[in-house]
């Protein structure tokens, strides 16, 4: 290791979606004259992880892989706990910075163990946001505890109201960085072109959305309402694009609903630019989220979004997307409905979102604050990040 160089380990179970493309813009953008990074990942693999884990390593960075699981599992995740403590004792890392809750829990807590000079923790969404009952009061309690370990939780803005309102750290311990992304690295093109890429014909209008395959995301409420709209609009097409424990499931959900003819679960190497720039309204189902990257790409493409109200802070109001609440399919429905039959409001949508992107949810921003976090924490005194 290059001892003139801040050492930062990266930890990261969720190798896939949202997370993964979060990751990877840190790895592959802080200043590596500054930096010398190390990633340790789950060793679960993907097509997509493979060429990520690629990336990293002709950019000169070390890769560990750690088996780990996102479900608790005592055993596992004990031998998951000892991977992680000898990869942070045998080195010397300045910082460790784990994402999302699994290897949040077992990399902070190696590295205090290890006695590392900086904790950090993004989480992606709090877990506990998506429970309730005692589940929920646990889960708040483990993240609460494991705050008095940490030295900073970065979090977007909707993340950050939650750690307040829920006291998982104090106040100047929540560095508050929104995502951004790489405007260069998608192709915005033509509807008719997208659609024409994915063998849609050109009076077909296409409505669905990216993300993992998982409870979290909720996407048999917006199969239940593709059964309704499909009473009226016969021919329009629903996909989503994404991957992960929920696919059989789903797929029988859509075989339930018999809306087989007309939705369509994509995997991961479907082109996400041809997808966006075909798609006529992007949905978003999630009972829970911190700041998904798909939501920003769908900005970016200029689609009109219809979300799930779940207090999406700074990022999603009346005045650029519908909000539905949550569990009901035919309000999800009838707002779909009501874009289909609504070209000037979903034009107002789109621009308005397009305007809130550009102004809140900047890549290079992104990058320069998480750079002077993290030179933040090397001083001897720590002060408090604005």
């Amino acid at each position: 290791m290059n001892n003139n160089k801040i050492e930062i380990l990266f930890g990261l179970e969720a190798t896939d979606g949202g997370s993964l493309k979060h990751l990877n813009y840190l790895v592959l953008n802080l200043d590596r004259k500054v930096f010398s990074i190390t990633v340790a990942l789950s060793t679960k693999r993907s097509l997509r992880v493979l060429e990520v884990i690629k990336k990293f390593e002709e950019n000169g960075v070390i890769v560990h892989t750690v088996p780990m699981n996102r479900n608790i599992n005592i055993l596992s995740d004990l031998r998951a706990f000892l991977n992680i403590y000898r990869l942070i004792s045998a080195s010397k890392f300045d910082i460790v910075h784990a994402h999302s809750s699994k290897a949040g829990a077992l990399f902070r807590i190696a590295a205090r163990m290890s006695n590392v000079k900086a904790i950090i923790y993004t989480p992606h969404a709090f877990y506990f946001q998506g429970k309730k009952g005692i589940i929920r009061f646990i889960y708040r309690k483990t993240e609460a505890l494991l705050g008095l370990i940490t030295t900073a939780v970065v979090v977007s803005s909707n993340e950050k109201q939650h750690a307040l309102e829920n006291k998982i750290v104090p106040e100047n311990k929540l560095v508050n960085i929104n995502n951004g992304i790489n405007f260069r690295e998608y192709s915005v093109e033509n509807s008719q072109i997208g659609k024409q890429k994915l063998g849609l014909k050109k009076n077909e209008l296409l409505v669905g959305s990216i993300g993992r395959l998982t409870k979290q995301k909720n996407w048999t409420l917006l199969i239940e309402a593709a059964q309704h709209v499909l009473l009226t609009h016969p021919d329009v097409q629903f996909f989503i694009l994404g991957d992960g424990e929920e696919s059989q499931r789903l797929m029988r959900t859509i075989t339930k609903f018999n809306v087989h003819n007309n939705f369509s679960i994509l995997n991961y190497n479907t082109d996400v630019s041809a997808i966006l720039s075909a798609a006529d309204i992007f949905v978003s189902t999630s009972k829970w989220e911190g700041l998904p990257y798909a939501l920003l790409e769908a900005m970016y493409f200029k689609k009109p979004i219809i979300a799930t109200d779940i207090g999406y802070v700074n990022v999603l109001n009346s005045r650029n997307a519908l909000l539905v609440e949550q569990n009901n399919p035919r309000a999800l429905a009838e707002s779909i409905i009501k874009l289909l039959m609504d070209e000037t409001l979903m034009c107002n949508l789109r621009d308005e979102a397009y305007a809130t992107l550009n102004s809140n949810f900047n890549y290079e921003n992104f990058i320069r604050l998480h750079e002077r976090l993290y030179k933040s924490v090397m001083k001897p005194v720590v002060t408090k990040f604005i």
